[in-house]
């Protein structure tokens, strides 16, 4: 069982932790895994679950696009308001 450590974690890139945590949810699956082994896997997932959420919040935080207004000036928009504009 490979088991990652909890300053691994949080070096983690998205790509590396969604991989890990399908890692996880394999070996969970495995009949022969221990009540024990069990809890230090779940453990692990819902670590893994909630770096990657963290950092899907920080990616959507930098998702902003600069704009030029009609009048010429620049303005920060988020990529949420862009879509609302296009509709």
């Amino acid at each position: 069982m490979a088991e990652a450590s909890p300053e691994r974690e949080t070096n983690l890139s998205f790509e590396e932790g969604l991989k890990r945590l399908e890692e996880v949810l394999r070996e969970l699956e495995q009949p022969a895994v221990t009540l024990d082994a069990s809890l230090g896997l779940f453990g692990e997932g819902v670590a893994l679950i909630r770096r990657c959420q963290t950092q899907l919040t920080q990616a959507e935080g930098k998702l902003q696009v600069l704009m030029e207004e009609a009048d010429g000036s620049l303005v920060l928009r988020e990529l949420a308001d862009l879509s609302a504009d296009l509709e």
